[in-house]
């Protein structure tokens, strides 16, 4: 096998390794903030939940891409927002790996749940902190602590009865 050929054929396990060649979908995210050829996919009615080999979604890819357009244009078309990977990793947890605010931000703005853990126990908060990203640490706790309150506002019985 001459060089050349070799060399393709580890840059192609590489890239396979790597999830590249995931449905249409997500490989749209590739091209950071490639919104428009992102629409094109979705309207071909693309299954927005795809995922690659690794269980990564479009969005996980968008968040961890920071392709922040893409991640809205996602989730404003159901993309699952706390939907997690084989190791568990929810988008969430993927902004605070690369240290995103912004990421961050946009998704508890939209309903990223901060208390899921993956499946070793960690959670996005654990992941900030280890990073030393201080601002992503405030964001999550105040969004852990706002959620708390949610539920112990609800009455007991789940959403209570519904009047007519």
């Amino acid at each position: 096998m001459t060089l050349i050929k070799r060399f393709a054929l580890c840059s192609l396990i590489v890239f396979c390794a790597q999830g590249v060649f995931a449905a249409g979908i997500s490989s749209a995210i590739l091209k950071r903030d490639d919104a428009k050829r992102l629409e094109r996919e979705i309207r071909k009615s693309a299954d927005i939940n795809d995922c690659d080999w690794f269980g990564r979604t479009a969005l996980m890819r968008a968040i961890r891409f920071n392709a922040l357009d893409c991640a809205e244009l996602l989730i404003a078309n159901g993309a699952g927002i706390d939907t997690r990977d084989k190791n568990g990793w929810t988008a969430l947890i993927w902004a605070s790996v690369e240290c995103s605010a912004s990421a961050v931000k946009m998704l508890l703005e939209r309903g990223a749940d901060p208390h899921i853990h993956d499946n070793l126990g960690y959670t996005a908060l654990m992941f900030a902190e280890d990073k030393k990203c201080e601002v992503i640490c405030a964001m999550l706790k105040e969004a852990g602590e706002k959620s708390v309150l949610k539920k112990e506002k609800k009455p007991a019985g789940g959403e209570g009865r519904k009047v007519k």
